[in-house]
């Protein structure tokens, strides 16, 4: 039999191989949880229905709410309106702005909010400027979107491990004890980690979210500077024709015809 301290480095060795596995499929780990590969098609397609129509309702509960608001003459029934449609619009915001960018899993949505705002806001692509921002935040600033994104993978590596864990440890039950333990421990593992990891990497990445947008907001005055492109504070359609010109250009690396060519001498 094994010493105690054989176990341990057994033990360090195994934790240290999973750490790099989940590591090197993080990209395949987050495609599965927000619900865009790896799923069988009709269930994707029932709780893509759902998402779907969570968010149809939210619109409809705004709309609804502020039609109220405009027929509704106590003051006090007003302030309780705008309490509830700001409510509601903060949900409405774990969403992507366009429908037809709606991902099954809530995840996956909150990731395509915060991915797709620097494109609908500005016309920039996170995937393109991104690096090119990174580059000129303040050493603070990054050290601070670090540890913001380990606190997200981490809650996201964790529900992963839990979900493969709990299939693992209910075949482990069924040996030992039967079926009815096993689908009690696998339904209590699928529990733990829907309430507590899968839930903390919703919150987790709502708030990484609003650290990447408001690095557009702020900093992408300081690339155009940098660039010498003419951006203003509040965006304009001729700001997001440019940094859509631009972008086009760093993914493509062909020179542009119009916006670009106009404006910068």
């Amino acid at each position: 039999s094994l010493t105690l301290t054989e176990r341990l480095i057994i033990l360090a060795i195994f934790g240290f191989l999973l750490g790099m596995l989940i590591y090197l499929l993080d990209f395949y780990i987050y495609q599965f949880l927000e619900g865009i590969r790896f799923w069988y098609q009709p269930i994707w397609v029932s709780v893509r229905e759902r998402a779907l129509n969570s968010y149809n309702d939210l619109i409809k509960d705004i709309d609804k709410k502020k039609s109220l608001k405009i027929t509704t003459e106590d003051r006090k029934s007003k302030l309780v309106l705008e309490n509830q449609i700001r409510n509601l619009s903060g949900k409405i915001r774990a969403f992507p702005v366009n429908k037809s960018d709606i991902e099954a899993t809530n995840l996956g949505n909150i990731l395509k909010e915060y991915e797709t705002y620097p494109e609908e806001q500005y016309g920039m692509k996170l995937n393109i400027f991104w690096s090119r921002l990174l580059l000129i935040l303040p050493e603070e600033t990054k050290k601070e979107l670090d540890l913001r994104g380990a606190e997200a993978d981490l809650t996201v590596y964790l529900t992963f491990i839990f979900l493969i864990f709990s299939p693992i440890a209910g075949i482990r039950s069924f040996q030992l004890w039967g079926i009815i333990p096993a689908l009690f421990v696998f339904f209590i593992l699928l529990a733990i980690t829907k309430i507590i990891f899968y839930e903390l990497s919703l919150r987790s990445h709502l708030s990484y979210g609003k650290y990447v947008k408001a690095v557009f907001d702020i900093y992408r005055i300081d690339l155009s500077n940098k660039l010498n492109l003419p951006i203003h504070l509040c965006p304009d359609k001729q700001e997001r024709a440019i940094w859509k010109e631009y972008g086009q250009f760093l993914d493509e690396y062909v020179m542009p015809e119009n916006v670009l060519k106009k404006k910068i001498k």
